[in-house]
């Protein structure tokens, strides 16, 4: 026998649905705009590359 669902019961069910798949949409595209803003920009990418260029001080 299958089960009978009332109306309510669809709607939770489909509120529930939503609400996950809206929580993780969320975390997917914080996670890309967190991606995005770990790659360093062309300047700072020069400047690292200067500093690796100059001459260290020697330790003492």
């Amino acid at each position: 026998m299958l089960p009978f669902f009332s109306s309510f019961d669809l709607l939770v069910a489909a509120s529930v649905v939503s609400a996950v798949t809206g929580l993780g949409s969320a975390i997917f595209l914080l996670a890309r705009r967190q991606q995005a803003s770990a790659i360093p920009s062309p300047e700072v990418v020069a400047e690292v590359a200067e500093a690796a260029e100059a001459p260290q001080p020697a330790a003492a």
